[in-house]
């Protein structure tokens, strides 16, 4: 169970973050939540599709790291083998919160929680301090707080350009259909991407709105970042192959 507490330069001044990439911090996973201010980076590396919640039934944005739940295909024994690793892989032991400015009640200011049982709280070499010695903050918070502020933010902002997806037709589910070299092979109806006719029918004045609004881009993106099943495929060859 977390251990949530509001970060400051007193109690946590000793803290220091393991920032490595493993399986035992939460990293083996087969992929993770993206959102549209990191598409651009997101598709260089990782394929971006969409999937229906299982709770909810809402469609997510998700870039794909492996073909099964604990499978990352880009993680090694102590790193992350991409450009780009997403915000919610960057994200622990940290998360936001927003704190009612007094003065102004109407105005929420906001703040950092830390996890305090999070296993990549230590105080050893092996991890990066919070703060300075006189008090002030490191660099790693100044990424953190960029870093939760495009979650929170993307949360809000991919419902709205998943919405406007769905209102104009433009996602179709696929079958995602791959072989391995070990003869395995996996067949998933799991997945949405985007429907090209369906987009190229579209009126010239949607289009333009769509690029008004930066939205073509984003689909462009997703698009386009099909191509990254194929490599996703290697690695998972390549995976088998040192294996054996």
């Amino acid at each position: 169970m977390a251990n949530y507490q509001l970060l400051n330069n007193i109690a946590h001044k000793d803290v220091k973050i393991n920032i490595q990439h493993k399986s035992e911090f939460g990293d083996a996973v087969g992929g993770c939540l993206v959102f549209p201010a990191e598409l651009l980076a997101v598709q260089r590396e990782y394929p971006i599709l969409l999937q229906k919640d299982a709770e909810s039934g809402l469609f997510q944005l998700i870039a794909l790291f492996g073909f099964k739940n604990s499978e990352n295909l880009f993680l090694s024994e102590h790193e992350w083998n991409a450009r780009y690793i997403p915000a919610i892989m960057r994200k622990d032991p940290f998360s936001i919160g927003f704190q009612k400015d007094p003065e102004n009640p109407t105005k929420e200011t906001p703040v950092i929680h830390i996890d305090m049982d999070s296993p990549r709280i230590t105080q050893g070499d092996d991890g990066i301090p919070l703060f300075l010695s006189a008090g002030g903050v490191t660099a790693l918070i100044e990424d953190v707080k960029k870093n939760l502020m495009t979650i929170h933010q993307g949360l809000g902002e991919a419902k709205i350009f998943i919405d406007v997806l769905l209102e104009h037709e433009l996602l179709e589910n696929f079958t995602l259909d791959a072989q391995f070299d070990d003869d395995t092979r996996l067949q998933t109806q799991n997945y949405y991407s985007i429907n090209v006719e369906k987009l190229y029918a579209l009126p010239e004045v949607v289009i333009a709105e769509l690029h008004k609004k930066g939205y073509l881009q984003l689909i462009y993106l997703i698009h386009f970042s099909m191509g990254n099943i194929k490599n996703l495929v290697s690695r998972k060859n390549k995976k088998i192959l040192d294996a054996q």
